[in-house]
């Protein structure tokens, strides 16, 4: 029912100075098999931004037209951006757990991990967050009757790693579930090779 789609983190991220050319291509899964000629395109195009164009640390807007209507693209390129990879290992329960992990160091925020969860599972994603900020990482969950949620706060660096445990707590007092699932967090910082301070 949300007029936003939600899009998985990206694998790395990207230095940009002053030029880039962004893909955009964008499928939805037209079937339950794993073969994806059945996968519908929403759009597929190419924008190209130089020296120019890009503006930094604003939120930037672009309507590609598609098969199936437009859609409005919102991206940023950061003046200080900092390349931020979670790892996270979920412990796992006498019984399993749904559970939503989302990253955030502004307005928007970016889905990291939602899954049901039946066993210890780790998993790895990339957000790109700006210099000398904080990277909050919040926990919404559901373990049998109970309700959970957990936020963690990392202070952005500009390279070097944090680890930390990831409490969670009930959302109601009086729920019935003391062993809640407990997990680790840990943030390793990167420049991605050449990084622009923003001195001329």
């Amino acid at each position: 029912d949300s007029p936003s789609l939600e899009i998985s983190p990206p694998m790395r991220g990207i230095s940009v100075w002053d030029s880039a050319l962004i893909e955009f291509h964008l499928k939805v899964k037209g079937s339950d098999s794993d073969s994806s000629s059945d996968d519908d395109i929403l759009i597929n195009a190419c924008m190209e931004f130089d020296y120019e164009t890009i503006e930094r640390d604003k939120k930037l807007i672009s309507r590609i037209d598609g098969p199936f209507g437009p859609l409005d693209m919102r991206y940023i390129f950061l003046k200080n951006g900092i390349e931020a990879t979670i790892d996270i290992d979920l412990g796992s329960t006498s019984e399993a757990y749904d559970i939503l992990l989302v990253a955030f160091s502004g307005e928007d925020s970016m889905t990291l991990y939602k899954d049901r969860v039946g066993q210890h599972t780790k998993f790895t994603a990339v957000v790109i967050v700006p210099l000398d900020e904080l990277l909050h990482i919040k926990a919404f969950g559901t373990y049998g009757s109970s309700h959970f949620d957990g936020n963690i706060a990392v202070p952005v660096l500009k390279h070097g790693s944090c680890k930390k445990p990831f409490w969670f707590q009930l959302a109601e007092k009086k729920s019935g579930h003391k062993n809640l699932p407990r997990a680790c967090l840990e943030v390793t910082f990167s420049t991605m090779g050449y990084y622009n301070t923003g001195e001329m």
